[in-house]
């Protein structure tokens, strides 16, 4: 799932998509919300993710 929950309380979410699509939507954050990125690159689905299965067509 692109949701998780932390051991301390938070949700981890996984985003895909252009780094000018993140950098606008990092740029606005309601108050209270803290933005932490983990990891940026390309995206390869796991075998099992239905994602893996769509081809360049």
């Amino acid at each position: 799932m692109p949701i998780e929950r932390t051991t301390d309380g938070g949700l981890r979410v996984t985003y895909i998509g252009t780094e000018a699509a993140f950098t606008d939507a990092l740029s606005e954050q309601p108050e209270g919300v803290r933005i932490e990125v983990e990891r940026t690159g390309t995206y390869t689905p796991a075998p099992r993710h239905i994602v893996s299965r769509l081809t360049e067509r």
